[in-house]
């Protein structure tokens, strides 16, 4: 049986695919021997622009994907296990 979900709208952010993936989780999961989880991203393309957008789970998810950001930078500088 296969369940599959798309974003609502575009991000780069790791907390994003984890609440789809686990809503999905959640709501054809319960109760049944899991065997195989996988997600799969497609449709990227290059984060060239960010669109401001007046819903709040949108700001939340960009808020995120700076602080991703900022994370990632700490980590390349002084070393993986840094944060």
């Amino acid at each position: 049986m296969d369940r599959q979900q798309g974003l609502p709208f575009p991000s780069c952010s790791s907390d994003s695919l984890f609440r789809a993936a686990y809503g999905l989780y959640r709501a054809h999961g319960q109760g049944q021997a899991l065997r195989s989880l996988g997600v799969r991203a497609c449709g990227l393309s290059a984060a060239v622009w960010d669109q401001c957008s007046l819903y709040e789970e949108v700001d939340r998810d960009q808020r995120l994907e700076a602080l991703e950001g900022a994370l990632d930078g700490i980590r390349s500088r002084f070393g993986r296990d840094s944060v």
